[in-house]
């Protein structure tokens, strides 16, 4: 099936163009401030601001219109109301029509040609015949004829791309719920998890029963500095720690704790980082860069505690300076990696994991 109509004329206004101009030629700092049609040019007066204001004049016109093929003449350009010379002027916009070569615009011999059969390319099924181009009374008007639609081929066109819209809308739905489910898993393998009971867990466990009523939020943020200190040790011992981290989390926690400098003060750029940004980038390195099981196998606190600490620490190196020592040891993590090795997906530390949830 397929439409056909024998010839048509569309018009537009000088105030339409000019107002199309300025809706889909967005440049920033352009503004048009007139547009004209005489003697079966285009003439366009602009101005375009940056620093200071550069005004300019455009004129074009139609030469010719013939087998579909459209010459269009530049007459004139002015900037700053100076005119722009020929051979410049041939040489600029021979380089701008290269990039316009797809579009089936190039530049010939004065001439802007505008080659609509190829230009139609871009709207397959869809055929038609320039026949005029013409100006006068503050209108442009265009004669077509030979206009050809596939209606048939567009229908399948669309329906197809509306088909492979609503596939992918799908897989991309389809794999929204495997991650959902995925988390869900993963957040019943977190709840599940046996949690070390050692000498400090169950003192703790004590303590937080003396606690009066309404004041545990306060106990829990409180009892965080100690429960890192815990998790340290208790990473320290762990055989699925990687050793670089071992030494990391044992430097930073360790230097926090003793009552000497071991940075020397003459150190260049090191004696400026003192004991906390230090510390925040140790204690950033212990709670994010381990595999999640491990630190909360080894979290002697509320679930919730640990992710505000997660959520968190990011300011808190911020404005502790240690952000720059973690960009600085960013440079090196990755040969390092190369030789003590990385770690697997968070799910490989589960020890006992539960069975996925089934819907």
């Amino acid at each position: 099936m397929s439409a056909k109509v024998t010839s048509v004329i569309t018009t537009i206004s000088e105030t339409d163009l000019m107002e199309n101009i300025r809706e889909f030629v967005a440049v920033e700092g352009l503004t048009i401030h007139n547009v004209e049609f005489k003697d079966n040019s285009i003439e366009v007066t602009a101005n375009y601001k940056k620093l200071i204001d550069i005004p300019f004049y455009a004129r074009v016109h139609v030469a010719s219109v013939a087998n579909n093929i459209i010459r269009i003449r530049i007459e004139k350009i002015k900037v700053l109301k100076l005119g722009i010379p020929n051979g410049l002027l041939s040489a600029a916009l021979g380089i701008a029509m290269k990039k316009a070569a797809s579009l089936g615009i190039s530049y010939d011999a004065g001439h802007i040609v505008v080659d609509v059969d190829e230009a139609l390319q871009k709207v397959p099924h869809v055929h038609l015949m320039v026949d005029n181009i013409v100006m006068e009374n503050g209108v442009l008007a265009v004669k077509i004829s030979s206009i050809y639609a596939d209606v048939k081929a567009l229908q399948a066109e669309k329906e197809a791309k509306e088909a492979q819209e609503n596939e992918a809308a799908q897989e991309e739905l389809r794999r929204a719920q495997e991650r959902q489910m995925e988390l869900l898993h993963f957040n019943q393998n977190i709840s599940a998890m046996a949690r070390d009971e050692d000498e400090y867990a169950k003192l703790r466990r004590d303590l937080a029963r003396r606690i009066p009523k309404g004041k545990e939020n306060l106990y829990e943020y409180g009892a965080a500095l100690p429960d890192l200190f815990a998790l340290a040790v208790r990473v320290m011992r762990d055989p699925r720690v990687l050793p670089k981290d071992k030494i990391i989390i044992g430097l930073t926690g360790g230097y926090f704790l003793l009552p000497i400098d071991i940075i020397p003060q003459k150190v260049p750029i090191l004696n400026a980082l003192d004991d906390l940004a230090f510390f925040v980038f140790g204690v950033n390195h212990l709670i994010n860069r381990l595999p999640l099981p491990i630190v909360v196998e080894h979290w002697s606190g509320e679930l919730t505690t640990l992710k505000f600490l997660k959520d968190n620490i990011g300011q808190i190196m911020s404005l502790t300076g240690s952000a720059n020592m973690e960009r600085v040891y960013g440079l090196v993590d990755d040969r390092l990696d190369e030789r003590f090795g990385g770690y697997k997906d968070d799910d490989f530390y589960f020890r006992d994991p539960v069975a996925p949830t089934t819907v």
